[in-house]
């Protein structure tokens, strides 16, 4: 899976690209749901914690020294292989993998493309 970020300003302009290995979880496998003191209440899953957390330590191996995008908006496009899950299934797994590593918080991506190629 390739990931590009783009930045853009009025002054200038940047564009990063990074590859990752680490297979998303889906976003419907994102909780599970358990019995507390006879409430249901939705609980992160393992699966999705760990593949959260793999993905974010790849990313932050792979954006190597750059420093976090700070402030400004950022441009993101994902291209994934072919997969049987809908197109929307990682999206949200992959933004939060990367805030803290390649921006400060998913809030600042303005623009997203998702495509299977």
């Amino acid at each position: 899976m390739r990931i590009v970020f783009e930045v853009r300003d009025p002054v200038w302009e940047y564009v990063w690209e990074i590859e990752l290995k680490t297979k998303p979880v889906s976003i419907n496998k994102r909780y599970l749901t358990s019995k507390i003191k006879g409430k249901t209440v939705l609980i992160l899953s393992n699966e999705y914690r760990k593949a959260k957390e793999a993905i974010r330590k790849e990313a932050q191996w792979k954006w190597g020294k750059r420093k976090r995008i700070k402030g400004l908006p950022v441009g993101v496009r994902i291209l994934m292989g072919k997969t049987r899950a809908d197109i929307d299934a990682y999206i949200k797994i992959i933004l939060d993998a990367l805030q803290g590593v390649v921006y400060e918080n998913d809030r600042q991506v303005r623009k997203l493309s998702v495509e299977i190629i």
